[in-house]
């Protein structure tokens, strides 16, 4: 396989900035700016990059696809991508902007196995439906399903940060008042959904968005949102993973999803948040349907300063028996009180979930419950073509072939050569202007 390196030196600054015209991304005025904004001494395709990237003209997933020589796949409708995410085996996801409208929204585009059959593709459409109808601080929201040459795709909000597993795997256990303010904000999202016979059914710690602070939500505090609500009856029984998050009673035979199983699956999840690990640890489908069943360990042995309310409520979520679960409203009302004010605190919003977690901020059903690990190479492109309708900043509409999105080799240059030109002709500047002030006090002195 070619590397970023050695196609970039394969290419001259004039053919990369004719791919960065090529691809589609930037309109007539951008492009206008763009040759306006590129000086002598930007001399090869990876300081071209470079700039664009500063000046904020692309990506830096775009700009190495670029250097990679690709100029497709860049548009999906009249959606611009921005960044690869992550994907599954039932789908990939995409960060990207609405190209007329400017807003980031979150993609995930549906494999030809996930809406083969008529029944598939029916689902699909019952299931965004169901979505379509929520609203709520605390839901992710399903803007739009489309489909381009046969191909469906999902569009959904963009939540700015990072999924509730990821958090976990990279601080370990939580403090307890943070948990329980992550899922009181995730109970309430499912309160919602559950008022309007929607259940997620497929709900895992990739599945819960913890946003960035900043004016999103009460108190500065991040704001949590539950993904996939809606869209968990197009999950697999067994190929989509996520076992160990499962009721128990979704282990039997024609099991039918429901609240109940939901509320199970946030407590699961809650157990995860306090002490790292499951309740019930598996490796497997079979490992976790043998484990369904066994007595639950009391938290306090794993951590010892849950108070006792908190626990008591702990246990009731994962009850075996979905009768004596409470409500999503009542786990809200019940963590309220232990929801910690430094919800924000320490949690570092630069983890991603893309490297082992897949797709952010999708829910667990069409996006499968344990996604794929992402390559950091190009892997094999499973998709014809496909023309999409897209529209520069201008209005100008124009069909432009489209391919898989993929996410390009990583580039493991630092500095380039013409960040050292610019560096050493600032300097001399900057000199040359010492030089003149100081023969200016000799002549005032004398």
């Amino acid at each position: 396989m070619t590397s970023t390196h050695d196609q970039t030196a394969a290419l001259t600054r004039d053919q990369f900035v004719a791919a960065v015209r090529a691809c589609g991304v930037l309109g007539t005025r951008q492009l206008a700016r763009m040759d306006e904004s590129l000086t002598p001494f930007l001399r090869t395709p990876r300081e071209v990059a470079d700039h664009l990237i500063r000046e904020q003209f692309l990506s830096r997933f775009q700009a190495e696809r670029l250097l990679a020589g690709r100029t497709d796949g860049f548009l999906i409708g009249p959606y611009a991508v921005l960044d690869y995410l992550g994907k599954t085996d039932a789908s990939r996801a995409y960060k990207a902007r609405h190209r007329t409208m400017n807003r980031l929204v979150e993609i995930q585009i549906l494999t030809p196995e996930a809406t083969a059959t008529d029944g598939q593709r029916a689902a699909v459409h019952t299931a965004a439906r169901a979505a379509a109808r929520l609203a709520h601080p605390n839901v992710i929201t399903l803007l739009d399903v489309n489909t381009v040459s046969g191909r469906v795709y999902l569009v959904r909000e963009y939540v700015d940060g990072t999924d509730l597993g990821a958090v976990v795997k990279g601080h370990g256990p939580l403090p307890v008042g943070r948990v329980c303010e992550f899922v009181r904000q995730a109970a309430l999202g499912l309160t919602h959904a559950h008022e309007r016979d929607t259940v997620h059914g497929r709900l895992t710690p990739a599945s819960v968005r913890v946003g960035r602070p900043g004016g999103t939500g009460p108190e500065e505090k991040p704001v949590v949102k539950v993904g996939g609500l809606g869209l968990g009856l197009l999950a697999g029984d067994r190929a989509d993973g996520g076992f160990e998050h499962l009721a128990p009673e979704l282990f039997e035979p024609a099991a039918i999803l429901s609240a109940e199983a939901d509320v199970y699956a946030l407590g699961s999840i809650f157990h995860l948040a306090l002490t790292g690990l499951p309740p019930h640890p598996a490796t497997s489908y079979a490992d976790a349907e043998r484990r369904r069943h066994a007595p639950l360990q009391p938290v306090q042995y794993l951590r010892p300063d849950l108070p006792a309310a908190v626990a008591k409520l702990l246990t009731a979520m994962l009850a075996t028996d979905p009768l004596k679960r409470p409500t999503a409203a009542e786990v809200a009302e019940a963590v309220e009180p232990f929801a910690g004010e430094d919800a924000a605190a320490a949690v570092d919003f630069a983890l991603s979930s893309r490297s082992k977690s897949g797709p952010i901020s999708l829910g667990a059903g069409l996006s499968g419950i344990i996604p794929q690990e992402v390559s950091d190479t190009f892997a094999p492109n499973p998709w014809a073509e496909l023309g999409t309708q897209t529209t520069d900043d201008t209005g100008d509409e124009s069909k432009q072939p489209t391919t898989l999105i993929e996410p390009p080799p990583p580039s493991r240059e630092k500095r380039t050569a013409g960040d050292a030109v610019i560096l050493g002709v600032s300097i001399a500047a900057g000199l040359a202007v010492l030089g003149g002030l100081a023969v200016a006090v000799r002549l005032l002195i004398g």
